[in-house]
Parts: structure tokens; C-alpha cells; sequence
């Protein structure tokens, strides 16, 4: 991820204070590789990070897991999107169908062979973390959280409309 990009997986943290009125966190967006270096220097309290860099960081010690908080707040979220805009994705149809086929590919190896999937994210990652169990391949229905929350947060700047328009078949 661009260091300049920030992900959008603290927005259940801050959908979650602005329901409950919890106004005593202040949020700091930071990209996920940088999370467990900034907790160790003291700079942030804490970080909603996913796997496998959240099994790296408990492992070398700059934090430690206190809830899955992802899962809490909703069990089926989609954390990882892959996205452009419409115009490229349809003028490169084949190049998203060969993209999607490689994720789905590479999810069912890691079912498969969770020992060399594990393997394979520690030589690269430098930890591995749990398998998600999940298919990297989206439905409309995958979006209602992240547009639901986008919304009462008002980070869109227009109404999302019908959601399979986000899919290219």
C-alpha cells in the first residue's frame, strides 16, 4: 500500500465511538505496515490491524491482541477491496478476470496447504497469521457494511447506488 493511502479499516472504530458516544479516542490514520512500529515508539495507544502483519507485531512484542475488534463489530466485513475505476476495469476486462482468478487461486491453496501457505507468509511477511477462510471474490451484498458506514460518516460525497453496479461482471 502507497504510504500516502490509508486503509479504511479504522472506520468501524470510528463508527463504533460515534454510536456509543465514546468520544474519549482520537484517531490517528496510519498505513498498516508502520502500526507496529509506531506502537513501539509510543506514538499510538493501540491499532486495529489485520493478519498477517497483527500476528507480527504481538510476536516482536511492540503490542499485544486485546479483542478481535473487526470481527466484533462485524464478523463477515470484507477488510481487503481491490478496486479502480470503471472506465480502466472495463477497458482491461481480461486483466480483472485474470486478476480475480490468481486471488481465487492463491485462497483455495491457502486452505489447501495451510503449513506452506504459513511457510510462505513468513519468508515474505515475516509472520503468519490465521487464514481468513474467506473468498477473495466480492458480492454486492460484501459493500452494505462499508457503504452503511461510509454514509453515517459521511465520507461519501454522493449516494452509492445499486451495488452490483461495483462489481464488473
Amino acid at each position: 500500500m502507497p504510504e500516502h493511502l490509508t486503509p479504511l479499516s479504522n472506520m468501524p472504530a470510528v463508527s463504533e465511538v460515534r454510536e456509543n458516544g465514546r468520544r474519549i479516542v482520537t484517531f490517528a490514520e496510519t498505513p498498516f505496515p508502520k502500526m507496529g512500529d509506531l506502537l513501539r515508539a509510543g506514538q499510538i495507544d493501540a491499532a486495529v490491524e489485520l493478519e498477517p502483519l497483527l500476528t507480527r507485531i504481538v510476536a516482536s512484542g511492540a503490542g499485544t491482541k486485546s479483542i478481535d475488534f473487526i470481527s466484533e463489530v462485524n464478523p463477515h466485513i470484507v477488510a481487503a477491496i481491490y478496486g479502480s475505476t470503471r472506465e480502466w476495469a472495463e477497458a482491461h476486462r481480461d486483466a480483472v478476470h485474470q486478476f480475480r482468478a490468481a486471488l481465487d487461486e492463491a485462497a483455495r491453496f491457502a486452505k489447501d496447504h495451510p503449513d506452506e501457505a504459513s511457510a510462505i507468509q513468513r519468508k515474505y511477511i515475516g509472520a503468519a497469521g490465521r487464514p481468513a477462510g474467506v473468498t477473495p471474490l466480492m458480492q454486492p451484498q460484501d459493500f452494505d457494511f462499508w457503504v452503511k458506514t461510509m454514509t453515517q460518516l459521511k465520507m461519501l460525497q454522493q449516494p452509492v447506488g445499486d451495488p452490483t453496479r461495483l462489481i464488473l461482471d
